[in-house]
């Protein structure tokens, strides 16, 4: 359902630019002056299709800014890094897995022992909290050796 969203919201915002400088008419008038000058196309008829183009690439790539925001990490992929990051992760799961906030309880708790975290079902609301700070310093801390890892 959001894929198809996306689609029809880019596909709106793309025709009302189209729309707002008028490219289908200016597409019109190229086509016309290019069936009467023939081929080769003069230079100045080139650079009004390539202006034309640049326009067109830009409304499409103002729409896909518009449509949906592309979410990337804060640090670059590195396997300790990656570590800490699931680690973050597992950790937030099972503070919302404290608080009634989750459905799937099983497969929390099975991705915080894969993190190496000793009985999840045990541990208590201030020993999340923590192991989630702990796990966020030992992530900020990899933060300067990132880009070489």
């Amino acid at each position: 359902m959001a894929n198809w969203y996306c689609v029809i919201k880019y596909n709106k915002i793309v025709e009302e630019q189209f729309l707002i400088h008028r490219i289908i008419e200016r597409m019109d008038a190229i086509n016309n002056l290019v069936t009467i000058c023939g081929f080769p196309a003069p230079a100045w008829l080139q650079q009004m299709i390539l202006k034309l183009h640049k326009q067109m690439d830009e409304i499409r790539l103002h729409a896909e800014k518009k449509c949906r925001k592309i979410l990337k990490p804060d640090l670059p992929f590195s396997s300790p890094i990656q570590y800490w990051y699931d680690k973050v992760h597992a950790y937030q799961n099972l503070i919302r897995r404290l608080e009634g906030k989750t459905r799937n309880n099983s497969n929390i708790i099975r991705h915080a022992c894969c993190h190496d975290i000793d009985n999840p079902k045990r541990l208590t609301m201030d020993e999340l909290k923590d192991g989630l700070r702990l796990a966020q310093i030992r992530k900020r801390q990899n933060k300067p050796q990132a880009p070489g890892l």
